[in-house]
Formats: structure tokens, sequence, C-alpha cells
């Protein structure tokens, strides 16, 4: 029941945000597209789409000065129009785009230069944006690369309407959508009945670490990801207080402690469900499945070779296992590319390993039965592509 309440504020958050995003001046870019278009079409001789650039528009006003109003008006623009009737090219085009298309206003393009003009692309859209009072005019123009013919349109924006789109715009930079991202991370385990929240424990103590992992990560939408996953994985699984070694193939006997060390891979599917507090900090749960495949070893303390596993006389056994894991957590943008986050929650992983194979050592239970699940705490760097 929990899960289905999350799931429903998640939609409802989703589809606030959509409607949020109707702005007034989203409204006010969409009026100024549609009514350059209108011109585009009234006067079009092609049915082909043609190729169109967005340069940077010209700002000026004390209250304008943040840069970020230049990426929102080339942001805004760029979406509606390749929605339209136009094809956007690369912003690495414009440079020679822009000096033959000055050049050709003057009447000074010709032969190859045009050529050049040509293949950059079919149109250019720029502008201008000036404060004035308690609003601001913003001017967009739409240009023939090949015939100079401009078209022209204009609205005057509140400035409380356009602070408001810009920090939409930012807040979008953050909570981007269809986008692959890479994280480094760490996860700790506590596990046994000597749990320790060391990332290595020592020899007495139990746990269970995934040292630094990679991870896959696709975001559907700011609410919703997926990834996979590998980490390699090493801990003490069970401390023994005493254990007999008798019948050693070393004609070894030994009594004393004991403990079971794991090592091997885990193979990590995980699903994130989130919700920001704001653009830069955002909250998250995250059920996933881990599938483990893992060595056995065990050893006396102190070691004098009669345990079993790497450098001991016994046999190295194996096992494999699927772990669940339910954990919540916070990522922490530090720009829209690169994020640091914190989770922790509960893992279930037990696993049943027969022994039958280790006879030298009297109490060694067939099979051990050991739970490597607990409180599970992890710390990850993510980067966004």
């Amino acid at each position: 029941m929990h899960i289905v309440k999350i799931l429903l504020f998640l939609l409802l958050g989703t589809l606030f945000s959509g409607f949020v995003y109707a702005s007034p001046f989203g409204s006010t870019i969409v009026q100024i597209s549609e009514n350059l278009s209108g011109q585009y079409r009234s006067e079009a001789k092609s049915s082909l789409r043609p190729r169109l650039a967005v340069a940077e528009f010209s700002i000026s006003g004390p209250s304008l000065k943040d840069k970020n109003y230049n990426r929102l008006l080339e942001d805004e623009f760029s979406s509606v129009f390749s929605r339209s009737d136009f094809v956007l090219v690369e912003r690495g085009n414009l440079a020679p785009m822009l000096r033959e298309m000055e050049l050709h206003q003057k009447g000074l393009v010709e032969g190859e230069e045009r050529e050049v003009l040509l293949d950059a692309a079919d149109y250019l859209l720029y502008g201008t944006l000036t404060e004035s009072g308690q609003t601001a005019l913003l001017t967009v123009k739409l240009t023939d690369a090949a015939s100079g013919k401009t078209y022209s349109a204009s609205e005057s924006i509140p400035l409380g309407d356009l602070v408001a789109g810009k920090e939409k715009f930012l807040d979008r930079q953050y909570q981007m959508a269809n986008v692959a991202a890479v994280s480094i991370f760490m996860e700790t385990t506590l596990c046994g009945d000597s749990s320790t929240p060391n990332p290595i424990p020592a020899i007495d103590q139990t746990g269970i670490s995934r040292l630094p992992g990679v991870e896959l990560k696709y975001r559907f939408s700011p609410s919703f990801a997926l990834s996979t996953g590998i980490a390699r994985i090493y801990g003490h699984a069970e401390r023994y207080d005493s254990l007999t070694a008798a019948g050693s193939p070393l004609g070894l006997s030994q009594t004393g402690p004991f403990t079971v060390i794991v090592s091997g891979n885990s193979y990590i599917f995980n699903a994130y469900f989130a919700v920001p507090l704001n653009r830069r900090v955002h909250l998250f749960a995250m059920p996933g499945v881990e599938y483990y495949v893992i060595t056995v070893n065990g050893y006396f303390d102190p070691s004098k070779g009669n345990g079993f596993g790497i450098n001991e006389v016994g046999p190295m056994l194996n096992a494999e296992n699927f772990a669940f894991r339910i954990m919540g957590g916070m990522e922490v943008f530090a720009t829209p590319r690169l994020s640091f986050s914190g989770k922790a929650g509960y893992v279930y992983l037990p696993i049943s390993v027969p022994s039958g194979a280790i006879q030298h050592i009297n109490g060694l239970p067939n099979p051990i039965d050991s739970d490597l699940g607990g409180f599970s705490y992890s710390l990850a760097t993510t980067i966004y592509f």
C-alpha cells in the first residue's frame, strides 16, 4: 500500500511539473515562433524542411546580465523550432555561417563563399532582448541564408515572467530526461554476529563490502531511472569462537577462532524513483536485485594453513544467489552533469554453502548457513552525459 502511494505521488508530481512549464514566458516563446513560422510558410517554395541555426541573442539591461538568459532563449527557441518546419543544425557550423551572412548582407558574397554559407544552414534565427523598466522587449529574426530576406516578430515580456522562465530552465538542467550516466560507488553491509561499519573488516569482525563498483544508469524522466552494474565483493560472513583442525593433511592440530571469508562479483540491477527537493537536491527510493557469484574460504586465527581455500589445505567452496534490496537516499548536484549521492537501506541475501568436502575441521557446519544481508550504506559519484 505504501508503494502505491509513493508511485501515485511521483505521478502527480510529474504531471504538476508539466503544468507549471506552460508558463507565461513559455507561451510568449511559442507565440513568437508561430508568428515567424507563419511568415516563412506563407512564402515557402519547397515542401522540404529547411536547416535552421540558432545564434546567440544580444541582451542588454541591468537585470539581464546573467548569461543564463542567453542559454534560456537559445534552448527555448531550439526546442520549439525543432518540432515545427525546421531541422536544427549543430552550433559548430555557426561561425562560418555568421561570417558569410554578414558579407552576404553587404553584397560581398559570391562563388565559393556563397556555397560555404548555404552548406551551413538555410536559415538563421537570432535576436535581441532589451530591458525597459519592468518589462523586456524580445525581438526575434529569421533570415534566409540564400536571399537575405528577414522575418521579424517582437513581444514585450514582464521581467517577473522572464526570471521565472530562467529559473524553470535551470531546474530542467538538473532534472534532464533521456540521459545516460556512469556512477562509481562503494557500499558496506553490516552482517554476521560481529558486524562493523568499516569497509574492510578486521579478522575478528564480520561485514561485506562492495569495493569500488561501476553502475550504468539511464534516466528516462526526472523521476525514473534504471541501472545495471558490477562490483567486486569482499567480506567476512561468519566468525566462530572455536573450531578444531584434526587429521589435517599437514599433520597439525589447531583449535581456535575461525573466520569464513567470501569474495567474488555482484551483478546489479536497480530502479530509481526520485523527487526533487530543489534543482540541486533530489531524494530517491531504490529497489533492486543483485546476483552474487562468490568463492568461500576459511581461516583459523592465527592461520597455520589448516583452513580451506586459498593458501589452505582444504578446497575452496563456491556459492551463487540473488539478493534483494530496498534503499533510499539523497543525490546532490555540484553541476548539471556531476552529482554525489548517499543511500542506505536493507539487503536480503541468505546463502547456504555445502561444506562436506571440508572433513578435517571439527565443528564446521554443513552446510554453512550465513546471512550476507543486513543494513547497508553506500556513497557514489555520478557523471551524466
